[in-house]
């Protein structure tokens, strides 16, 4: 069994000369109480909510965190997001490591849906905590 503990929060609004604040989704991603250090993280638009365009990405820093940051080049569209957590690549040869649960690393299977507002810092942590062995 796996349990999934979520903090999510969002601020923004506008910055201090009166102009919107650029889109960004930032927090920290921990497994079994450690970062995720080297893993990916993944925010796709749900199709069934009428999201739309590529996925977003972004590495896990050593501590945990994570960022995606509008840019003019890369777009951040309000809406509904699937969200996939991947570990590093290197996980399957860390001794003694509990095994990742696939489901996760995929959007449409991860069960994990977050909302992203435009002109604000959009907060999502996400702790994934096994509660029995993980099953592949």
């Amino acid at each position: 069994m796996l349990a999934l503990v979520l903090a999510c929060s969002g601020c923004g609004g506008r910055t201090d000369s009166g102009e919107m604040e650029a889109t960004s989704i930032r927090g920290v991603v921990t497994f079994q109480g450690q970062p995720l250090s080297g893993g990916v993280i993944v925010f796709a638009p749900d199709p069934e909510r009428g999201g739309q365009g590529p996925p977003l990405m972004a590495d896990i820093a050593a501590d945990g965190s994570y960022a995606i940051v509008e840019t003019p080049q890369r777009p951040i569209a309000p809406g509904y997001y699937r969200v996939a957590l991947a570990p590093p690549p290197h996980w399957r040869y860390v001794p003694h490591a509990a095994p990742f649960p696939l489901a996760l690393t995929r959007p449409d299977q991860s069960g994990l849906l977050r909302d992203i507002r435009a002109g604000q810092v959009n907060l999502y942590s996400f702790a994934v905590e096994l509660t029995a062995p993980a099953h592949p």
